[in-house]
């Protein structure tokens, strides 16, 4: 489910629509225009080029990223857009130390599963028995 369609769903339980001003999608297309002003007031016409070409290329490595964090694995359909919760066992590892302190543990996916609310650098890592691992790492993957 997007993110757009589950904040609707949330607004709705609440007997908002999803043009009410509670809606924290308003303040994402307003940050993300501010910023285009501002690349144009900065640099004209090539400077928001640049800076939707650098949003484009965030995008597709954040897209990248997520398809090698997941790759292959799937969690059981449970009907009706719902998935069983997921689990180490549905996303990959890599403990990779370089590539661990590059990505500040993103490699440690596993553990962002199961604690989504635990910060990045604090994720644990979970031994193969628990969790798929990489053969190689992220950046190399």
């Amino acid at each position: 489910m997007s993110a757009f369609r589950e904040e609707k769903r949330l607004l709705g339980r609440l007997d908002l629509g999803w043009w009410d001003a509670r809606n924290p999608f308003w303040r994402y297309w307003g940050l993300q225009a501010a910023y285009m002003v501002l690349a144009v007031l900065i640099a004209g016409w090539v400077g928001l080029a640049l800076f939707l070409y650098q949003a484009l290329v965030a995008i597709w490595h954040l897209e990248i990223i997520n398809y090698i964090e997941h790759y292959g694995l799937t969690r059981k359909h449970l009907g009706r857009d719902k998935y069983e919760r997921a689990l180490p066992q549905h996303s990959w590892n890599a403990s990779h130390k370089v590539s661990n302190w590059i990505l500040i543990n993103l490699q440690r996916h596993s553990d962002h599963h199961v604690k989504p609310n635990r910060r990045y650098p604090l994720l644990q890592n979970y031994p193969a028995a628990e969790a798929p691992v990489l053969p190689f790492s992220y950046p190399t993957m």
